[in-house]
């Protein structure tokens, strides 16, 4: 008996080390498994968090750049045509009541200038600078343009007609549709640039 008992004890110490070592083992593995899905769990939760800030940023400052285009489209759509009508009421055979025109048109130029200015002012953290910068190049030559078209105005108030640049009239109105065009352009190019549309 004391003989299997000493062959036993060492036995059993031995393989009992080994289930402790193979219990502290599995132990030791399902603690790393659990720390290492923890810390993929939060990586991905970082992660997916970062990218639905990005993703909403990335939303508020298209939406704010598209409503530039919106906002400066209705003025556009405006001012061509409002252009070309202070020659118009400036020819003698336009109209009769030609300087109540020309005024009406006159005074509603400066406000689209002014509301041009505006709204390119208040966007132009959110669209391309050489759309700004071709928007800002309009609203100069208007601003420029506008004592030129006051100063004609009165000519044709005061019945000076013959005093009055047909020539030069005409050079302002093509400076403002090219600058126009060029702002339309570059809006153009951008909207196919977002929308995936390759030239």
């Amino acid at each position: 008996m004391n003989y299997m008992k000493e062959i036993l004890e060492p036995l059993l110490a031995v393989l009992s080390g080994g289930v402790i070592v193979y219990i502290c083992k599995i132990g030791l593995e399902k603690l790393v498994e659990n720390a290492v899905k923890s810390s993929f769990e939060k990586s991905i939760e970082i992660f997916k968090n970062n990218l639905y800030r990005a993703t909403k940023a990335y939303e508020i400052l298209l939406g704010r750049e598209m409503r530039f285009y919106e906002k400066v489209d209705v003025l556009i759509a405006e001012l061509v045509p409002l252009e070309q009508d202070l020659l118009f009421y400036l020819k003698k055979d336009s109209a009769d009541n030609r300087w109540n025109e020309f005024r009406s048109n006159f005074l509603r130029y400066c406000e689209l200038t002014k509301d041009l200015k505006n709204e390119t002012l208040i966007h132009q953290l959110y669209i391309p600078e050489e759309i700004v910068k071709a928007f800002r190049e309009l609203v100069i030559q208007m601003q420029e343009d506008a004592q030129f078209w006051g100063e004609t105005g009165m000519l044709l108030y005061n019945g000076k007609d013959d005093k009055i640049d047909y020539q030069a009239c005409e050079e302002k109105v093509d400076q403002i549709l090219w600058k126009v065009a060029i702002s339309q352009s570059k809006t153009y190019s951008r909207l196919k640039d977002l929308s995936g549309e390759k030239e």
